[in-house]
């Protein structure tokens, strides 16, 4: 799939035909109408005048991004699916491309999330403070827009139910290392370590003390300046009833 998201990133910056089959191809697939699918696939192999598996060649003339090929089926579509006899092929296709076009749509929607959380932080780590933008010669940005409650289950992506971490802090958070709790007489952010964690971090000589020194209140400045952008209360609480209860 990251090789399909590369072509189709790539092909959003080409005038031609080619790229106009390519932006198509995305739209059927998040639209996830299968016979749609199949036909944009096979107009592109017409177009490239190959029958099997297109998509080095479509890298080469969309000059993407090389990666790892994703899928080999014959339709550049779908990956390749166990079938048993109690399933027809037609609906195994049909599964196979609902789960990929989920997958799709979250990884579209996880990017923009995180794109958009960062925006609104300026590219900060709310606990330390740090600045870590993407440079033109690095890969990602040293922070990421980290979900409070879980896409997986409450596919909430809405920038109140998000913050913006470094990569340590993002580990820690999702890991329960750390805790943020607003509180609401203070009306403060506050960013602690559960006793537990603590408590087991001390005989594994696990060392807790970057995340000691961010403790305390999260200062103002490092949050969005739009109060309805900043964490939910409510998300926090909900996040922190399920995972320390």
């Amino acid at each position: 799939m990251s090789q399909i998201q590369s072509l189709w990133n790539a092909a959003q910056a080409q005038e031609g035909s080619l790229g106009a089959l390519v932006r198509e191809h995305e739209k059927v697939i998040l639209a996830g109408d299968h016979k749609k699918i199949v036909k944009a696939a096979a107009e592109i192999r017409r177009s490239l005048g190959n029958l099997g598996d297109s998509l080095d060649e479509l890298a080469l003339r969309l000059d993407a991004a090389s990666e790892p090929p994703a899928i080999s089926a014959p339709t550049a579509v779908v990956p390749p699916e166990t079938i048993d006899d109690e399933v027809e092929p037609e609906e195994a296709a049909r599964r196979a491309i609902a789960r990929w076009r989920r997958s799709v749509v979250r990884s579209a929607q996880g990017r923009a999330f995180s794109q958009n959380v960062r925006a609104e932080y300026g590219d900060r780590c709310a606990l330390s403070g740090d600045f870590l933008p993407k440079l033109p010669s690095t890969a990602s940005a040293g922070v990421d827009g980290a979900h409070i409650l879980p896409w997986a289950r409450y596919e909430l992506n809405m920038i109140s139910n998000g913050i913006c971490l470094n990569k340590l802090c993002h580990w820690a958070f999702d890991a329960g290392v750390i805790r943020i709790d607003f509180d609401v007489r203070q009306g403060e952010y506050v960013m602690s370590i559960p006793d537990r964690v603590r408590s087991e971090a001390l005989p594994v000589e696990m060392s807790l003390d970057y995340f000691t020194s961010l403790e305390g209140p999260i200062p103002t400045d490092r949050l969005p300046e739009d109060v309805s952008k900043r964490p939910s209360p409510k998300y926090l609480e909900r996040l922190n009833a399920e995972v320390f209860a």
